[in-house]
């Protein structure tokens, strides 16, 4: 989107966005000489989490803190393994430290080459 003129932004059920991406969008308005507004809607019940999440949007419009409270709210995500977000727990794949062998290539371990 690149308009830069654009004074008005309304994001329905932002509540479903990340806060990156809230920050993102709220960064394309009010790129021109007039004042802007970006409205954040939420459809239907929001959860605790979402709601501690757009408060974090309400606050600041830091990226660096907007970025340290979507850590603390999320955690840090599993790194080597397929989950998107949250502490690690014991029943994910990758529980055993030991990440997961790229796709198609199987189990090499103690194979000749």
């Amino acid at each position: 989107m690149d308009v830069p003129e654009a004074t008005v932004m309304v994001v329905e059920h932002a509540e479903r966005f990340g806060l990156s991406q809230l920050h993102q969008l709220r960064g394309r308005v009010g790129r021109g000489s007039r004042p802007s507004s970006c409205f954040l809607m939420t459809g239907g019940e929001r959860g605790e989490e979402a709601a501690a999440r757009l408060s974090v949007m309400e606050k600041t419009a830091d990226g660096f803190r907007i970025a340290e409270e979507d850590l603390r709210i999320r955690g840090p995500g599993d790194f080597a393994g397929v989950r998107q977000s949250g502490i690690p727990t014991s029943s994910s794949p990758t529980s055993s430290g030991t990440p997961p062998s790229p796709p198609g290539e199987g189990d090499r371990r103690g194979t000749a080459a």
